[in-house]
């Protein structure tokens, strides 16, 4: 398990993941081939609250963007998540099932 994400339901959220090979090599996808960022209300639910392609980054690392409209209308509460490489009807998990936490703000603008 992986640290939870927290975020503030209805924000934007930007996130980097990098993955290697069984040598520590960073590995970049292939032809028909993604990185599937998902998440569910439960592990067990059949559904994703919301799923989210990841796109290449800078230096091997794959950028996962979280906009206002993927959680604005969610509880707040836990979640969870998890993150896999899709090649054809093969599936590697890449991140293993962990927290995803939507929060209230707090602290609001003054004046």
């Amino acid at each position: 398990m992986k640290e939870p994400i927290a975020i503030v339901r209805g924000t934007t959220n930007t996130f980097e993941i990098t993955v290697t090979d069984a040598d520590g090599n960073l590995y970049t996808a292939g032809d028909g081939e993604s990185l599937v960022f998902g998440v569910k209300k439960s592990p067990k639910d059949e559904d994703y609250t919301f799923k989210k392609t990841a796109v290449t980054g800078e230096n091997g690392a794959y950028s996962v963007k979280v906009e206002p409209g993927d959680t604005e209308g969610l509880d707040f509460g836990r979640y969870f998540y998890d993150v896999g490489l899709q090649s054809g009807t093969d599936f590697f998990n890449v991140i293993p099932c962990s927290p995803f936490d939507i929060c209230e703000n707090i602290t609001s603008r003054e004046g």
